[in-house]
């Protein structure tokens, strides 16, 4: 576990929107590195974490491939349609995309790792490429990703560091 122990000691560079994908590598080989079986990965600035609520659904999909996103913004679908139908559980929606921010498990991330983003997706897209790059991935291995219908963690109404100018026009407030 050298992975492990040297991350508590070291700070990540921020790389902006740019690299945030090479900061989601770091978070998911820490992961793996780990000897824990269920990850709860989460932004920096979240607060009110319903602990007994992540720990409920972890419990329920534990032998299970799965993502659940933390935050349920409004969004129905992000990226993409959902590329098969997976049935609602209780509390959560197949949405069929993920966010960055959530739940999952040693089976869903053991062989994942982000590629680089290119710098074309950029000119188009207002995101960092994370989220649409799981997305695309988990659709193709169909691993099933949910939204909470209420919110596992808050996401109050203050500065992005990610998206400044989007969430001036568009506030990311939790449901």
């Amino acid at each position: 576990m050298p992975l492990v122990e040297k991350t508590r000691l070291t700070r990540l560079p921020h790389f902006g929107k740019l690299g945030f994908w090479r900061v989601y590598n770091f978070a998911l080989a820490i992961a793996k590195a780990s000897n824990h079986d269920d990850y709860l990965i989460l932004p920096d600035d979240v607060y009110n974490v319903e602990f007994d609520r992540i720990k409920y659904y972890h419990e329920l999909l534990k032998d299970k491939r799965y993502f659940v996103n933390t935050i349920n913004d409004g969004r129905d679908r992000c990226w993409s349609m959902p590329q098969f139908k997976a049935q609602n559980i209780e509390g959560l929606k197949h949405t069929g995309f993920f966010d960055c921010g959530g739940l999952t498990n040693r089976n869903t991330i053991e062989s994942f790792c982000l590629n680089p983003i290119l710098y074309s997706w950029f000119k188009y897209a207002g995101s960092s490429g994370v989220g649409a790059q799981i997305t695309k991935r988990m659709n193709i291995d169909r691993v099933p990703m949910y939204t909470p219908i209420k919110s596992l963690v808050y996401h109050g109404d203050h500065e992005s560091k990610m998206h400044p100018e989007e969430r001036k026009k568009n506030k990311l407030i939790s449901k």
